[in-house]
Protein backbone atom coordinates (compact mmCIF):
# COMPACT_ATOMS: atom_id res chain seq x y z
CA UNK A 1 0.00 0.00 0.00
CA UNK A 2 1.33 3.82 -0.88
CA UNK A 3 2.73 5.95 2.08
CA UNK A 4 0.11 8.72 1.47
CA UNK A 5 1.66 11.18 3.84
CA UNK A 6 2.20 14.91 2.71
CA UNK A 7 5.95 15.85 2.95
CA UNK A 8 5.07 19.46 4.05
CA UNK A 9 8.49 20.66 4.61
CA UNK A 10 8.50 23.26 2.14
CA UNK A 11 5.90 24.92 4.22
CA UNK A 12 6.68 26.37 7.25
CA UNK A 13 4.68 25.72 10.61
CA UNK A 14 3.24 29.26 10.66
CA UNK A 15 2.28 28.91 6.88
CA UNK A 16 0.71 25.25 7.83
CA UNK A 17 -1.56 26.89 10.74
CA UNK A 18 -2.83 29.54 8.68
CA UNK A 19 -4.26 27.58 6.22
CA UNK A 20 -5.12 24.46 8.37
CA UNK A 21 -7.64 26.90 10.36
CA UNK A 22 -11.61 26.43 10.56
CA UNK A 23 -13.09 27.30 7.22
CA UNK A 24 -13.93 30.90 8.25
CA UNK A 25 -10.61 31.51 9.84
CA UNK A 26 -8.33 29.88 7.12
CA UNK A 27 -6.18 31.85 4.64
CA UNK A 28 -5.18 30.57 0.98
CA UNK A 29 -1.63 29.24 0.35
CA UNK A 30 1.32 32.16 1.11
CA UNK A 31 2.27 33.88 -2.09
CA UNK A 32 5.46 32.02 -2.73
CA UNK A 33 3.67 29.47 -2.76
CA UNK A 34 2.64 30.10 -6.28
CA UNK A 35 6.29 32.13 -7.12
CA UNK A 36 9.21 30.25 -5.76
CA UNK A 37 10.70 27.80 -7.92
CA UNK A 38 11.95 26.03 -4.91
CA UNK A 39 8.29 24.80 -4.01
CA UNK A 40 7.73 23.92 -7.94
CA UNK A 41 10.50 21.98 -8.16
CA UNK A 42 9.05 20.22 -5.05
CA UNK A 43 5.89 19.72 -6.42
CA UNK A 44 7.19 18.39 -9.51
CA UNK A 45 9.45 15.92 -6.88
CA UNK A 46 6.93 14.89 -4.68
CA UNK A 47 3.57 15.41 -6.02
CA UNK A 48 3.47 14.90 -10.27
CA UNK A 49 6.15 12.50 -9.80
CA UNK A 50 3.19 9.79 -8.08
Amino acid sequence: MPDRTLDTSILTAAELDSIRRPYRGARLLPRRAYHEPAILDWERGKLLQR
